[in-house]
């Protein structure tokens, strides 16, 4: 997969994805998106954080996607890439299945593609200020305006060192990995959206990384 660094192309070799969830570092905030998810009939977790393994085919980088029914929804996170040794940070979406995550949470991450940025940061240019790192999510309203659904800081969540090593058993020390952070709360209640749009803003370097996609919901089958 292509990713633009410091303005030039550069390819990246994904070869596991592992998406992480409840990993907040205020364990106030993950209570509350516990609570979030238990509303609409997801189980709590039995560990925080958890970690789901992904088909790494399910990495998009898009502009459109495709889901069978209306209740899903965009879960914006800082999206972790260890390749060929070297470290790099973007921004993506982890795109969930509400009417699956009753049934099953890994089962709904496993099915729903994971949207990714295309560009990405030198983690070691970031890591001194993870504090200055905004996360903001927006869904597309029917007026053609935006409206703010998830707004935080990457330092609101584990830090990739601290979940590489909480999810050492699932992750394995593996090079070519790419990490989806969990992510932070909404404001308000969860939204069955069409249209998503994600940023990771460095308010210290005065740089950001922004993606835009829509979600096109196919029709019902003829069974």
């Amino acid at each position: 997969m292509e990713f633009g660094l410091n303005g030039r192309v550069m390819e990246i070799t994904a070869r596991y994805m592992i998406n992480a969830g409840y990993a907040g570092c205020d364990q106030n905030a993950v209570k509350a998106h516990i609570k979030e998810l238990a509303a609409i009939g997801v189980d709590v977790p039995g560990q925080c954080p958890t970690f789901y393994p992904v088909p790494v085919q399910q990495l998009l980088q898009a502009e459109k996607i495709q889901t069978g029914h209306g209740k899903t929804s965009a879960e914006i996170e800082y999206v972790f890439i260890c390749s060929n040794g070297k470290s790099y940070l973007t921004v993506g979406s982890d795109h969930s299945d509400r009417d699956l995550e009753a049934y099953s949470v890994c089962a709904a991450k496993q099915i729903c593609p994971n949207v990714v940025a295309g560009e990405l940061w030198r983690y070691d240019d970031v890591a001194d200020h993870l504090d200055k790192l905004r996360l903001l999510c927006e869904v597309g309203e029917q007026n053609d305006t935006w409206r703010v659904y998830q707004d935080g800081r990457v330092s609101d969540l584990l830090s990739p060192e601290q979940l590489l090593e909480m999810g050492a058993s699932v992750i394995g020390g593996k090079d070519d990995i790419v990490l989806y952070s969990g992510t932070i709360p909404t404001i308000g209640d969860i939204s069955f959206g069409t249209r998503w749009r994600i940023t990771m803003a460095d308010t210290k370097l005065n740089r950001k990384i922004s993606v835009m996609y829509e979600v096109e919901i196919l029709p019902p089958g003829i069974e």
